[in-house]
């Protein structure tokens, strides 16, 4: 059962690059089973990058997107937060370094 998506901008027109490779983070993805539990694509360019990378994490609950993720320790937490919802089998809340970088680009 998947729980969520995590969807990584791949770049376009920016020169945002990910602080580790795209086959690197699908392999992980694959060898930890991740992959049945939490969703990992790769789109094109999704913008909201001016000073790094964006993405998107998407649940039953909601979207989030989020900006400047430039450093490894994000996405540590992003693997992290992902295995634990794959041994826990449930959506679980969004951890709070993360939760620093959830843009909301609508006006309130």
């Amino acid at each position: 059962m998947v729980f969520a998506e995590v969807i990584i901008c791949g770049g376009g027109s920016c020169e945002s690059t990910l602080p580790i490779s795209k086959d690197s983070l699908q392999t992980l993805w694959r060898e930890k089973g991740i992959w049945k539990s939490v969703g990992l694509i790769f789109s094109r360019c999704m913008g909201q990058c001016e000073e790094a990378v964006s993405m998107r994490i998407l649940t039953k609950n909601a979207t989030y997107t989020l900006t400047n993720v430039y450093d490894i320790s994000t996405l540590e937490s992003i693997i992290k937060w992902a295995e634990d919802i794959h041994t826990s089998q449930k959506l679980l809340p969004l951890p709070k370094e993360l939760q620093a970088l959830v843009h909301n680009h609508f006006i309130a």
